[in-house]
């Protein structure tokens, strides 16, 4: 299932950092949205670390599951560790890929964003933040969509938005912060099969959405901070 396609591989600088295009990532794509498919992913996933007290607190004001669906599946293969050493194999900088979150895991980020006035992505972006891990990989699993992907920012005025727990909480209540706060400097691109590799640690990034489409369908990617 996690055998490797003919990956093409691009890469561009965005600022000091490179950027890092592989498509045709996947041999059979269509296996593994079928395994997400069929296999049950988590809307509470961002609130297990949280203590028993505090956990409770959030729930009672929650989002996540009225106005939006944020899911997680986190499934471990060993066969998929390939894959995440070729990975690695392109980063040019130290890095230790087997003590990475997700590394042998099947780690997805999944969403539905209902078309509900809450949903204002004309005006807002969605959860602007960074990674606590150098570099991410990003797999996008959505056919046709060229728009809705990732957006790396710059901050354009200040506001508490960083990669402490509090993201994780906000982000289960109210995602969206006004786009003055933000600017979008690259749209990474959501080609179906493909994977991006960019430092997440460096750069404000988050989820774009543009239109409806996922309203009624999930959108859907897999995931891996590299340590």
């Amino acid at each position: 299932m996690f055998e490797l396609g003919r990956c093409n591989v691009e890469q561009e600088k965005l600022g000091d950092h490179n950027l890092t295009y592989i498509y045709n990532f996947w041999q059979n794509p269509e296996s593994i949205v079928q395994l997400l498919s069929d296999s049950e992913s988590d809307l509470y996933w961002k609130l297990k670390c949280l203590k028993e007290e505090e956990r409770g607190r959030i729930l009672s004001q929650m989002s996540n599951g009225v106005f939006f669906e944020d899911r997680r599946h986190d499934l471990e293969f060993s066969e998929i560790k390939h894959a995440h050493n070729f990975v690695s194999s392109l980063i040019n900088t130290p890095h230790n890929i087997q003590n990475s979150c997700g590394y042998g895991r099947l780690m997805t980020n999944v969403h539905k964003i209902y078309d509900v006035p809450f949903n204002d992505f004309r005006n807002n972006w969605w959860s602007p933040h960074k990674d606590g891990c150098p570099y991410a990989c990003i797999w996008y699993f959505n056919k046709d969509d060229d728009i809705n992907g990732t957006n790396i920012y710059e901050q354009t005025e200040q506001i508490d938005c960083d990669n402490s727990i509090s993201h994780y909480t906000d982000e289960v209540i109210n995602p969206w912060v006004p786009k003055k706060f933000f600017k979008r400097i690259k749209l990474l691109k959501p080609v179906y099969n493909s994977a991006v590799i960019f430092s997440g640690q460096s750069y404000f990034h988050g989820m774009n959405i543009e239109n409806n489409r996922y309203s009624n369908e999930y959108r859907i990617n897999s995931v891996l901070f590299i340590q």
